[in-house]
């Protein structure tokens, strides 16, 4: 699973949608789940590109 979130949003947070994602698939003992933060808003709005790339080298993997 893969979570993306930006530090900025203040819609859902990362605090409030990745990590307890993120808890509940460990719990279920799940290990396969990756999250990413980075500095921007709800929309990615500038991290548009980076996030392209991130879902594709995931699903790749």
């Amino acid at each position: 699973m893969l979570c993306l979130g930006g530090s900025l949003d203040i819609y859902t947070p990362p605090e409030q949608h990745c990590e307890p994602l993120r808890r509940a698939v460990e719990r279920a003992g799940g290990t396969q789940f990756r999250s990413v933060r980075w500095p921007t808003d709800h929309f990615l709005s500038d991290y548009r590109l980076k996030t392209s790339e991130t879902v594709l080298e995931f699903l790749k993997s």
